[in-house]
């Protein structure tokens, strides 16, 4: 992954997955939005302690806000954990 700090420099940064305790399970989600078109799509994958793929989900929202699209991905996610 690239992300850029405060003054602009690129930087390479690594990230993974944590294991996690027995029995639990893990949520990653995200939300996005085309500025251009105020676009917005959310998804989302559940995977178990040993980072087995279990279900996910994934929706285009159409039209919206950053604000609306993150809260929507957060109930979503809700959702589809039953």
């Amino acid at each position: 992954m690239i992300s850029t700090n405060c003054n602009n420099n690129p930087q390479v940064t690594t990230s993974h997955w944590n294991a996690l305790d027995v029995g639990w399970v893990k949520l990653n989600m995200d939300g996005a939005v085309l500025a251009s078109r105020y676009s917005a799509s959310i998804g989302g994958a559940f995977r178990d302690e040993n980072g087995t793929w279990l279900c996910g989900f994934s929706m285009r929202l159409g039209v919206n806000t950053v604000f609306k699209v993150e809260a929507r991905v957060i109930l979503e996610g809700l959702i589809n954990m039953g």
